[in-house]
């Protein structure tokens, strides 16, 4: 229970910053698999798997639920004072990560003996998809507008919950980091906090941004999962284009804040912020590896 709960809890920290998503960490974790299956067999007419599953997603959730909250609160000042500093975390977060999800995939590609000019062309599209989305100019919404819902804004706002909840299940690039391209981004973070400071005006929008979340999660969930089983080695390959690009998003993410920064540079990186980046995937990498040493010694 204790291990599911930190699952969950380490993606959810990755899910409330914009840059690398909580699926990411799952895969890394060695559980990304276990996870997708687990929303499907939600459906099954087995009652034991679904039972499994719905054990598993509750002891997940609770850990997420717990981080996002406390992440949330903590956010809200640091983009406002370390803004730098968090960025050059993530960016050593992600380069740590895409060893990891190379090497894992180098194996099932050896084992299918298959050629890499696809994968290569794969990797490159979901780099561009990632780049792409992040050259968007965001729209930027006053967190006060989400008081005042009008039905475009409504809609706007529950196709911000499916796009942020897609982005999340997938290892790539944060759902945080889409809704911050919309504009949405800080306008939630603002409403969560009011909520928590008892101001109910920003109940419907933040329940509307809640049912996107929870339409997407359903529907992205099974897309993800087929793909996983058809064509496994290609969506993979789609996905480390798309962790690559993560990069290019997370340089350039003080420029979607409110009032804008200039993108991450030379000057403005933090080599401590990197550093402690990289040394959590690292341990995320050790932890990972003493649990699957245990699990063979027992076998």
């Amino acid at each position: 229970m204790f291990t599911n709960m930190m699952r969950g809890f380490l993606m959810a920290m990755a899910d409330s910053i914009p840059g690398i998503s909580g699926g990411t960490i799952a895969y890394i974790l060695g559980f990304y698999d276990t996870f997708i299956n687990a929303f499907a067999n939600l459906f099954t007419f087995d009652p034991k798997k679904r039972k499994e599953s719905l054990h598993f997603l509750a002891q997940l959730g609770s850990g997420w639920i717990i981080s996002f909250i406390i992440c949330l609160i903590a956010l809200a000042t640091l983009f406002e004072t370390h803004i730098y500093t968090l960025s050059s975390a993530l960016i050593g977060l992600t380069l740590f990560s895409i060893p990891t999800i190379s090497i894992n995939e180098y194996r099932l590609i050896e084992e299918k003996r298959k050629g890499w000019a696809p994968r290569v062309l794969l990797i490159i599209v979901g780099l561009i998809f990632v780049i792409a989305l992040t050259r968007l100019n965001p729209q930027s919404q006053n967190p006060k507008e989400l008081a005042n819902l009008s039905f475009a804004l409504g809609v706007y706002i529950f196709c911000g919950g499916v796009v942020a909840i897609s982005a999340m299940i997938l290892p790539g690039i944060s759902g945080s980091s889409l809704i911050m391209i919309m504009g949405l981004y800080l306008p939630i973070l603002s409403a969560i906090r009011g909520l928590l400071d008892k101001n109910f005006q920003y109940i419907i929008p933040l329940a509307i941004f809640g049912i996107g979340i929870i339409t997407g999660l359903f529907t992205s969930v099974k897309v993800v999962q087929k793909a996983l089983k058809a064509h496994r080695d290609g969506t993979m390959s789609f996905i480390l284009g798309m962790v690559i690009g993560a990069l290019y998003a997370i340089v350039q993410g003080p420029t979607t804040l409110q009032p804008a920064l200039a993108p991450l540079s030379l000057s403005t990186f933090s080599v401590m912020g990197f550093i402690c980046g990289g040394l959590i995937i690292l341990v995320i990498n050790f932890l990972s590896s003493s649990k699957e040493r245990k699990t063979l010694e027992k076998v």
